[in-house]
């Protein structure tokens, strides 16, 4: 473990990595050049998140008592936070800050009260919209589901999941 987070140069908070670093060395011991499947999720809305964003306005315009039945049934739910995030973030006006809620492990305020209020400054947890203002401005023409999938493909695919494959293949020097 050491090893293949060495080789990343940067904290990476995915299981994924140990896996992909053996898939590398082993197809490097026939291949010198692969493809990887990386992106295809975030282009086609393949993640149970896409379905929060999508049908996201649905929900949101439910009478309230029903979206309080809804969401106490899928709270009830054990092991289901993709749901519960999504859920979560239903009725955030801002559209950003909706988009943050889904893509965040945990709710905003949620990660601002782990830590003591001297450590962190006030809503640190909201830091991440700074990095997608100017986002914000390409977005403008886009549906609830495309502006969030723009999101991802300009963020967490080159900033993320492109990184690691790249660096990972790079330390069986896998192209």
């Amino acid at each position: 473990m050491p090893g293949i987070i060495s080789r990343l140069e940067e904290p990476v908070a995915t299981s994924s990595i140990v896996p992909m670093y053996f898939v590398c060395q082993r197809a490097r011991q026939d291949l010198k050049v692969a493809l990887i499947g990386q992106g295809p999720n975030e282009l086609f809305g393949g993640y149970n998140r896409h379905l929060d964003v999508r049908y996201g306005n649905l929900l949101r315009d439910m009478p309230a008592g029903f979206q309080g039945l809804l969401m106490s049934t899928i709270k009830a739910i054990p092991r289901n936070q993709t749901l519960k995030r999504g859920l979560y973030s239903l009725n955030i006006p801002d559209r950003m800050k909706r988009y943050q809620n889904v893509f965040s492990i945990l709710p905003v305020d949620t990660i601002d009260e782990l830590f003591y209020d001297e450590l962190l400054p006030k809503d640190a947890g909201d830091k991440i919209l700074d990095h997608w203002a100017d986002l914000e401005v390409l977005m403008g023409e886009t549906d609830e589901l495309g502006g969030f999938q723009f999101l991802e493909i300009r963020s967490s695919l080159p900033d993320e999941l492109l990184m690691y494959a790249d660096k990972l293949s790079m330390a069986h020097g896998l192209e």
